[in-house]
């Protein structure tokens, strides 16, 4: 009998974020190393991220994870140093192969 993962991608994205995201017991404390490039500001009534280099204005939802700010400076922001952003793509990269893993682990179950 085979047992088939109700989580989705983005849950086990998430899931990951959090894990990777040391948050030492201090809510509010933002400690995952993205929050350098950019800062937490509230655009018309909505909290945004906005990226220090491009000034691009990303979705911010607390609980609902950083994978796409990651995304944003490995992929997107080309104003941020190359070498900053190779350490984000090679974190999105090891993220994709846990997920993939995952995926394949609950589907061979």
């Amino acid at each position: 009998m085979k047992r088939v993962s109700s989580a989705t991608t983005a849950e086990v994205e998430d899931s990951l974020d959090a894990i990777s995201t040391d948050q030492s017991g201090r809510p509010g404390k933002k400690r995952a190393k993205v929050w350098a490039y950019v800062d937490s500001e509230i655009v018309d009534g909505i909290e945004k991220v906005v990226c220090k280099y491009c000034k691009l204005q990303l979705s911010s939802m607390s609980g609902k994870g950083i994978t796409h700010l990651n995304r944003h400076i490995g992929y997107y922001c080309h104003h941020i140093p190359q070498e900053d952003r190779d350490r984000f793509l090679a974190t999105l990269k090891n993220k994709s192969e846990i997920i993939l893993y995952l995926i394949l682990l609950y589907s061979e179950v």
